[in-house]
């Protein structure tokens, strides 16, 4: 084998794990997405997938696997726009973005963020608790936000407002 070569089989080795690590993520964030929804018990009509990267039309909705993307930071990116109202179907209502990160760290283990500073969930693939523990830990700091920054919350201009550890 050339030196060339070898580094033509490096680059198809590095690939090949790429793609695998990219299609098991994927998979991972469907599965995360779909319990999440059903944590919830959110309506069809009042989620959304959005890219969160600027370079993509964030206003556009997507499939779940087209608002998926790679960021400088390791971690997929995805964001779940979720519109809150004070009545099914009234007025006024609130879109938030969650925006989920994640990256594989073991086979069939994720660490999962929500923001710069939050330190990271371990969800390994089919633990039902650790999918259970991080959805407790979303929610409450949704509830938080709302409980305890209502007066920041009024203020805000911008319509897609920051919850807690959740950003736009």
């Amino acid at each position: 084998m050339t030196k060339f070569e070898s580094l033509c089989s490096a680059y198809k080795t590095a690939r090949d794990t790429y793609v695998s690590q990219r299609e098991n993520g994927f998979l991972f964030a469907q599965d995360m997405i779909n319990r999440y929804i059903q944590y919830l018990g959110v309506p069809r009509a009042c989620f959304r997938f959005v890219p969160t990267d600027p370079a993509l039309k964030a206003k556009a909705t997507k499939s779940i696997l087209g608002a998926i993307h790679h960021n400088d930071d390791s971690y997929w990116h995805l964001g779940l726009q979720l519109t809150l109202f004070t009545a099914p179907k009234g007025y006024p209502e609130q879109p938030i973005l969650v925006v989920f990160r994640y990256k594989q760290i073991a086979d069939q283990v994720y660490d999962v963020k929500i923001s710069d500073n939050d330190p990271g969930h371990r969800i390994t693939r089919e633990a039902d608790a650790d999918y259970l523990a991080f959805f407790e830990f979303l929610q409450s700091n949704i509830v938080r936000f709302f409980e305890n920054g209502l007066q920041q919350f009024s203020s805000e201009t911008p319509a897609l407002k920051t919850v807690g550890l959740v950003s736009r």
